[in-house]
């Protein structure tokens, strides 16, 4: 195998979608990155190739395809806000997550709230107050 085989960081280089750097789904963006060209002029190649040939459908449906079946560029760098953003699902219940953990926050304050408003409206409290004031 030849050096070119191989990215910089000493893997074997892969096709991946890349949607952080994509238009649509980052298909483009991915082919670009695979082939060491412009992203822009992949993507002016892929449309202007398919208006020009006529193969317009067959284009859009390989696009489509590609875009279900390419993996998505991983980024081994990620921190957890940033692999969040990354996966919607993982936003998705990440949110889910700290919207119970405030609604458990808010129903246990509402809670003691409430034995407060008991204490200082009951006759003990105010036995205690006047006794304090003494």
């Amino acid at each position: 195998m030849s050096n070119t085989d191989y990215s910089p960081e000493g893997y074997k280089k892969k096709l991946y979608r890349d949607p952080k750097n994509g238009v649509f789904a980052g298909v483009c963006a991915g082919l670009g990155d695979y082939l060491g060209w412009n992203r822009n002029l992949v993507r002016f190649a892929v449309v202007a190739g398919s208006f020009f040939t006529g193969f317009f459908m067959l284009t859009f449906i390989l696009y489509i395809a590609a875009a279900f079946i390419l993996e998505v560029k991983p980024n081994p760098k990620l921190d957890n806000n940033q692999e969040i953003a990354a996966n919607p699902l993982k936003q998705y219940f990440s949110n889910r997550t700290a919207l119970d953990d405030s609604i458990d926050r808010l129903t246990q304050l509402e809670l003691r709230l409430r034995n407060m408003e008991t204490y200082v409206t009951s006759s003990k409290f105010r036995l205690r107050k006047e006794i304090n004031r003494l």
